[in-house]
């Protein structure tokens, strides 16, 4: 069964905003409502960054944040919050801030008996250099 997974699209790193906070709280998530509690001066420089760490990113709570928002107002203000379906085991990689997510199908190995593995590996680099969605 296929389950949303939540990840940031953009240089900068996953976060939440203000009123995606205020959502989560609503729902009952405590986290949320403990940061929201904690008032400007501890979000930061910006007006709000919030990372929900008690929520799974398959979390279905997270996503329908996500969709009931919308990924403009529920990102935080260095993140573009997307959503991908994904069966099974995921690991979400990131570089400087920008995630994408891999499962085992994405792996590429290498295999000494295979005379086409540079083909595959190839195409596995053509697919993901762009950061294009699986």
């Amino acid at each position: 069964m296929k389950k949303k997974v939540v990840y940031n699209a953009c240089h900068g790193g996953f976060s939440m905003s203000k009123l995606a906070a205020m959502w989560l709280a609503s729902k009952g998530l405590a986290e949320a409502a403990e940061f929201l509690a904690q008032g400007p001066e501890h979000w930061g420089s910006y007006e709000c960054c919030f990372y929900p760490y008690t929520l799974e990113r398959h979390s279905a709570l997270l996503s329908e944040c996500v969709e009931t928002l919308g990924s403009d107002r529920a990102s935080g203000d260095m993140s573009n919050l997307v959503i991908e379906e994904v069966e099974g085991p995921y690991q979400i990689q990131e570089y400087d801030g920008w995630e994408k997510i891999v499962t085992p199908q994405d792996m590429v190995w290498k295999n000494t008996e295979d005379p086409d593995i540079v083909e595959s590996q190839i195409k596995w680099y053509s697919k993901h250099e762009n950061h294009e969605e699986t």
